[in-house]
């Protein structure tokens, strides 16, 4: 097993914190605690968390949750010489939870960030652009936290960026209007969106996300035709997978389909802290024993599942298990 990509990654949360990809136990540090975002990124600590995958141990790891790792290759890494990135090559930003949708996945309450902590969340982004990481990274995302054209302050962390030609924008897609295309447009020349969206009809879309879905499809279809014409250099969307919306999936690819995009990808629900046990239990797809249930295991074997735009990747060990359960 070999991994490269924990050196190189790095997300920054609401509360100053860096961290580097999703499997990893430990955080980096806190930017309020150290000089610059460097001094995180190099700190003793965040070296020895790099070490733990480089050298193979991955002491730090939560494996199941990996999503960079390559099982299929042991060769161990010649590590003769080898010097860590002072910055990293892929940065998430994921500094502010407002947000106009109230998911019952992420949140129990519609969230905007209040003048005093708006105020913090200014005084971080001063401190990411003095870093000159995001002109220097590689790949940067934003948000994993919050809606990029709901925020003041996402929307002003972009409108003080410069020499930038390239972004991967994760939103919800109901304020991702002609006019916010427009904007976004104006700025970058290649732009890369993922679309969070649980649903295929209204009435669920209602119930898990409260948004107009009428609305999201109207700009989903504009930015569909955005891709199909290359303005958008890659257009995803995301669905989280729940007891509420699983009878969905099929119609889901099929609308993804039709509005020309790359990648549909299916994620079990996580529990945030937001449910309790008994609704965490009847929301949650995955069962104790690690497997799904019998509807949904076969509901599966649906050969749509089979496009090369379907990725089930996070439901692997789940399918897995599933079949040796019911002997397929």
């Amino acid at each position: 097993m070999t991994c490269s990509s924990l050196e190189n990654v790095c997300d920054i949360n609401a509360d100053g914190i860096l961290s580097g990809c999703c499997g990893v136990r430990l955080p980096f540090g806190r930017v309020s605690e150290h000089k610059s975002l460097a001094a995180v990124y190099n700190s003793p600590l965040a070296r020895i968390i790099k070490l733990s995958s480089l050298n193979g141990s991955f002491c730090l790891c939560n494996l199941r949750k990996c999503k960079y790792a390559d099982f299929t290759q042991s060769k161990p890494r010649n590590l003769a010489g080898y010097q860590t990135s002072t910055y990293p090559h892929s940065v998430a930003i994921s500094t502010d939870p407002s947000c106009n949708l109230k998911c019952g996945s992420c949140r129990k309450n519609f969230y905007t960030a209040d003048d005093k902590t708006t105020q913090r969340i200014y005084a971080l982004h001063q401190q990411i652009l003095a870093s000159g990481w995001l002109e220097k990274t590689e790949t940067l995302t934003m948000c994993g936290m919050g809606e990029v054209f709901y925020s003041a302050a996402y929307r002003q962390l972009l409108a003080n960026l410069s020499q930038r030609h390239q972004i991967n924008i994760q939103s919800n897609g109901t304020l991702l209007t002609p006019q916010n295309w427009a904007w976004l447009a104006d700025k970058y020349q290649t732009i890369k969106l993922s679309i969070s969206i649980d649903a295929a009809t209204s009435a669920t879309y209602q119930k898990l996300r409260g948004g107009n879905f009428q609305q999201l499809l109207q700009n989903l279809t504009m930015l569909g035709d955005l891709r199909r014409r290359e303005k958008i250099a890659r257009f995803d969307f995301c669905f989280v997978v729940q007891n509420d919306n699983w009878q969905e999936m099929v119609d889901f690819v099929a609308l993804a389909k039709k509005l020309h995009v790359d990648k549909v990808k299916f994620v079990p629900l996580d529990n945030w802290l937001t449910y309790s046990r008994h609704e965490w239990r009847r929301r949650n797809i995955i069962k104790r024993n690690r497997c799904l249930s019998p509807e949904l295991y076969f509901y599966l074997q649906d050969p749509i599942f089979t496009d090369p735009i379907v990725d089930l990747q996070s439901f692997t060990p789940y399918l897995v298990n599933s079949a040796k359960r019911y002997g397929e």
